[in-house]
């Protein structure tokens, strides 16, 4: 990076869309580094550490309310040295002062502003915190002078954080697993309107994925049961304001109960998981509105997230400052748009009202939450499109162009599937030219970068980047059977990252030279861990190769439930089809694991026959 003058903001020279975001504030933001840290301790001066990413809408309300602000930015610069973190760019630092947070404050969330003595030692953190205080909440100079106080008087004795090492969040193995995992999702289900819980809701994308994948390898009467326990968590994903009705794809959560008002920003891995889900339930319960929502994600993926032979990190929240700003309708606006035949079939489909449904302007909600199979209740194909093309000529949330491989390679996975399940033979040439441009940009000389900005290479590896290559190049493997090389290299890679044996702790996040190493996460949230992505991308590259692989036990359900994924791989409850050539998926039965063998034999329930 050279010599720094550190009294100055360095985040131009940043490779992250969110650093270079927070260029401009009079804070002297320095990126995280050897050379910064370094500094700090020789001044003495505690760190201040600010997280976010791109597309988040308090990250943006923070840097234009408080990182703007003079007086603001004088406080910093006077007692701190101040380091800006891309979380999607630096997972380890995001994942270790979160862990600080959650484990002293009780709860988390970005922008994540983290205080750390000299050495590196968090001892005091908070989310958004406003310039000015009142209605109970501090102002934000008052706070970094309470924070200095602290310093002060207690700094010496601050204790180095350290995670604590936690299990793979696997369970013993028995016969009532699955009834336990089914349990489990009905006991934690919203019963009224589906999803986890009664607050905000997430898409459970991995809960939901586990479960898809149990019901095509059960017998019918749990297979039934299951159907009846997720299909009212995809209806209301799909018809509410969690989807883009217009364009497709997914929002990144929603911040009610019923599904309505969404977080306006767009993430590839939510657009990954969903492809996959919604084309998997589609084909499972034969419901056409199902593939119909799964189209419409490969559609929002292709039109806004390709660029330049990959894909995209995510879309601003925010539309010139204002959250949704791009997605909301006046009943004016559509009045003058459309003729009375298509006004009146938007209206029969979605509640349009005067007052609006979000800062008085209307997000689109279907009327029908619970379409059903078989209703067809849709727009129209000329209707979408007259809304959608109105509505690309208004100014539009800005990209993050930032190019992780780990989403990438779920981006990749979830196109394979586009192909098996919904029949897009163009999808899976997506697939594989995906595959090629991210070994030639972010594989080199054994090492698999984790990000990329306009061709710039940031060098941090993880262990997620590995798995998650390795799982995308053993569904490629079934396609093609001629990637046993990089198989092997990516299954050495991921095994890189192991620390130790079968103890409590045995994989690492990453071996970054400017971090410690850290646990690997074992809980799925909302991207399947990154110990759950190397289990399962292990085992079924071990499938997909000989048709065996080690035992992998189940994870914790509903916190780890990737990991209880790759556990049906490997205990019988996923189909093996072993054959000469290549079967066509038509004639396999959902979910089916192919590899090479000198007959056509089908394994499942513990059985094989030839075929």
């Amino acid at each position: 990076m050279g010599s720094l003058d550190f009294h100055r903001n360095n985040l131009d020279r940043s490779s992250s869309e969110y650093l270079r975001q927070h260029a401009d504030n009079p804070v002297w933001w320095q990126e995280w580094s050897p050379e910064a840290l370094g500094h700090a301790a020789e001044i003495g001066k505690p760190l201040f550490v600010s997280v976010g990413y791109a597309t988040c809408h308090w990250c943006h309300v923070m840097a234009s309310e408080v990182f703007s602000d003079p007086g603001a930015a004088e406080a910093l610069n006077s007692n701190f040295l101040c380091v800006k973190v891309d979380r999607q760019q630096r997972p380890d630092l995001d994942r270790y002062l979160m862990e600080f947070m959650t484990e002293h404050y009780g709860q988390g969330g970005w922008p994540l502003n983290v205080v750390l003595t000299p050495e590196g030692s968090p001892f005091a953190a908070a989310t958004y915190i406003p310039l000015r205080g009142g209605y109970g909440r501090i102002g934000f100079v008052d706070y970094l002078e309470r924070v200095l106080d602290f310093y002060r008087n207690r700094g010496p004795a601050v204790e180095p954080f350290e995670i604590s090492g936690r299990p793979e969040a696997g369970t013993p193995e028995g016969e009532a697993e699955l009834e336990t995992r089914i349990s489990a999702w009905r006991q934690a289900l919203d019963p009224e309107w589906g999803g986890l819980g009664t607050g905000q809701k997430f898409p459970p994308h991995t809960s939901l994925l586990f479960l898809l994948y149990a019901a095509a390898g059960a017998d019918p009467d749990t297979s039934q049961t299951i159907r009846g326990l997720v299909e009212p968590t995809l209806d209301f994903m799909r018809s509410g304001g969690l989807q883009d009705h217009l364009q497709g794809g997914f929002f990144r959560y929603c911040t009610d109960r019923r599904w309505i008002i969404p977080h306006f920003e767009k993430m590839l891995y939510d657009q990954a998981q969903a492809l996959w889900v919604y084309a998997l339930a589609a084909r499972l319960f034969d419901r056409p509105d199902y593939a119909g929502t799964a189209r419409g994600v490969l559609r929002c993926l292709r039109d806004s997230f390709a660029r330049d032979g990959l894909f995209i990190a995510g879309l601003d929240a925010d539309t010139e400052h204002r959250e949704g700003a791009t997605y909301l309708w006046s009943v004016e606006e559509l009045d003058g748009l459309l003729d009375p035949g298509r006004r009146a079939e938007v209206d029969s489909l979605f509640r349009i009202t005067a007052g609006g449904n979000f800062e008085g302007r209307n997000h689109l909600v279907m009327r029908n939450r619970r379409s059903g199979p078989g209703s067809g209740a849709a727009l129209s194909e000329g209707t979408r499109a007259l809304l959608l093309e109105a509505r690309n000529k208004r100014p539009q949330p800005a990209p993050d162009r930032l190019v992780v491989t780990s989403w990438n390679a779920l981006a990749g996975i979830a196109l394979v599937q586009a192909w098996r399940l919904l029949g897009d033979s163009g999808a899976l040439e997506d697939a594989r030219r995906l595959f090629s441009t991210l070994l030639e940009r972010h594989y080199s000389a054994g090492r698999l970068y984790h990000s990329s900005l306009d061709g710039r290479l940031d060098t941090t590896t993880y262990l997620e980047d590995a798995a998650a290559m390795l799982l995308f190049a053993g569904f490629l493997q079934e396609e093609d059977r001629n990637r046993e090389s990089v198989i092997s290299e990516l299954k050495a890679l991921t095994l890189s990252f192991r620390d130790g044996g079968e103890g409590e702790v045995s994989w690492i996040e990453s071996r970054n030279a400017d971090f410690k190493p850290i646990p690997a996460a074992a809980f799925d949230a909302p991207l399947p861990s990154s110990s759950s992505l190397a289990r399962a991308a292990l085992a079924r590259a071990d499938l997909v190769v000989s048709g065996k692989a080690a035992p992998c036990g189940p994870g914790v359900p509903l916190q780890a439930d990737f990991r209880s994924w790759a556990w049906l791989h490997t205990a019988g409850g996923v189909p093996i089809a072993g054959s000469p050539e290549i079967l066509p998926w038509s004639a396999l039965p959902p979910c089916t694991v192919q590899h090479p063998s000198e007959s056509a034999v089908l394994c499942r329930y513990g059985r094989c026959e030839r075929l």
